[in-house]
């Protein structure tokens, strides 16, 4: 069996021909298309902004949270920088202090060798010499 044409034969000739009547049609295809990549362009776009927006919804929450979490720990930080500060007091007050024990104690031992050197200081000092006389 053959093949059978169902085109009238009008219409046949005139697509053999290469009628003008085809590049309307390319043309509306190609603005259809070009219509669909700029639809899908924008669709994806705005799908992406909207996933931003999301985004930075969810991270300035976070940033709240966390500043939350900052305010509410303040107390802590604030001690720990006076404890930190009172230390650091302590410690320049401790290596800055007079060493009154050793001080005391040369002179101690000064004065001392000083009376045993002099012979006044050794039998009584001056009230020694005035019970002699009396």
């Amino acid at each position: 069996m053959g093949a059978v044409n169902l085109i009238p034969v009008e219409e046949r000739r005139a697509g053999a021909g290469g009628s003008s009547s085809s590049a309307p049609t390319y043309g509306l295809l190609a603005g259809l298309a070009l219509l669909l990549v700029a639809l899908t362009v924008w669709v994806l776009v705005s799908n992406q902004v909207s996933d931003r927006k999301t985004q930075l919804a969810r991270v300035q929450q976070q940033a709240a949270g966390a500043e939350a979490a900052v305010a509410k720990l303040k107390p802590y930080v604030d001690f720990s920088g006076m404890a930190q500060k009172r230390t650091q007091t302590v410690r320049q007050l401790a290596t800055s202090r007079f060493d009154w024990h050793q001080s005391l104690h040369d002179l101690a031992a000064r004065h001392g060798q000083e009376r045993l050197a002099d012979p006044a200081h050794r039998h009584g000092g001056a009230q020694g010499d005035r019970r002699r006389r009396l």
